[in-house]
């Protein structure tokens, strides 16, 4: 296994800390996302802004933006908005082999599940530490999955 991310909590100005991040670090901004409307039949899934679109185009359409994530060469820096207090570590992403996924999720007892198949494994174990597990380093968004912020 190697690390592929660790996301941090960055507290509630998220244009700020992707600005101060990518300049700090060299990064390229490879995706910014969003919680869908509240409401909606998608409520409580997020979508990603289109490559295309700004934080100004974000705001101008009163969509929130809550996930922004950094890139280079192979190390990912996702950044979540939240409050200043608490935990700044919101996940640690690992690469693994398939096989070491399918053992990891095996040993599973009571953890809370995210989300898995074959390939990817996302829980939370009992300390309170979200893990995710993927078989490729690829970092995809929402749109991946076809969801998009209506900007």
């Amino acid at each position: 296994m190697r690390y592929r991310h660790v996301a941090l909590f960055v507290g509630a100005d998220l244009r700020s800390a992707e600005e101060y991040y990518a300049r700090l670090f060299g990064m390229e901004v490879v995706l910014r996302e969003g919680p869908l409307e509240p409401g909606g039949p998608d409520a409580g899934l997020w979508a990603q802004l289109p490559h295309d679109a700004t934080w100004d185009d974000a705001e101008a359409a009163g969509v929130v933006i809550g996930m922004v994530a950094l890139q280079r060469g192979d190390v990912i820096l996702p950044l979540f908005a939240a409050p200043p207090t608490g935990d700044r570590t919101y996940a640690i992403g690992l690469v693994a082999e398939r096989s070491v996924i399918q053992e990891v999720r095996s040993r599973l007892t009571d953890e809370l599940v995210e989300g898995a198949d074959e390939a990817w494994l996302a829980f939370v174990d009992r300390y309170g530490q979200r893990w995710q597990l993927s078989e490729t380093a690829p970092f995809e968004g929402a749109g991946a999955k076809g969801r998009w912020l209506a900007v």
